[in-house]
C-alpha cells in the first residue's frame, strides 16, 4: 500500500488508498478513515487526473485525495485512446484489434496496487490498436489501446 504526503493549502496530509473500486475509494487522511465518491474523471496532458468529492457524511472534512479509477481517454494516442489509470501490469486482454465494442465495455483487466482492475471502453467503436500485452508493465497515463 502507498501511503502519499501531499500538501493542500499549505497544509500537510498523509494519505493511504485502501481499497478501490469504480466509483468509490476508501482512503486514509492523517489515520482517519474516509470514503471517497468518484465522479468524474478530468483530462491533462498524458495522465488520467481524478477529481473525488466525499460523501455526505464526510463533506468538507477532510482533503480530497486523488483516487485511481478506470482508464479514460486522454491526449497522446488516438482521439479514443485508452490509457493507464496508475502503474500496473496487464493481466488479461478481452478483445482483439477489429472488435466491436460498446461504452463501458470491459476490455482488459489490469493489476495495481495489489488489486484487480478492468479497464473499461471509454466509447463504442472498433479496437484499431492494442498497445500492450499480458505480462507487460505500464506507466501512467501509457497507451493501453485506441478505440476507432
Amino acid at each position: 500500500m502507498n501511503t502519499y504526503d501531499i500538501v493542500l493549502n499549505d497544509k500537510s496530509y498523509s494519505v493511504q488508498i485502501k481499497d478501490l473500486s469504480d466509483d468509490t475509494a476508501k482512503v486514509e487522511v492523517n489515520g482517519k478513515a474516509y470514503t471517497v465518491n468518484i465522479n468524474g474523471i478530468k483530462k491533462e496532458k498524458a495522465a488520467v487526473s481524478h477529481t473525488p468529492k466525499h460523501s455526505s457524511a464526510n463533506a468538507g472534512s477532510a482533503p480530497a485525495a486523488a483516487a485511481p479509477a478506470a482508464a479514460a481517454p486522454s491526449g497522446g494516442g488516438g482521439s479514443g485512446s485508452l490509457n493507464a489509470p496508475i502503474p500496473g501490469s496487464i493481466m488479461e486482454i478481452f478483445v482483439k484489434e477489429g472488435d466491436e465494442v460498446k461504452a463501458g465495455q470491459p476490455v482488459l483487466k489490469m493489476e495495481a496496487m495489489k488489486m484487480e482492475n478492468e479497464i473499461k471502453a471509454s466509447s463504442a467503436g472498433k479496437i484499431a490498436r492494442i498497445a500492450v500485452q499480458v505480462g507487460d508493465s505500464v506507466s501512467q497515463g501509457q497507451e493501453l489501446l485506441v478505440i476507432g
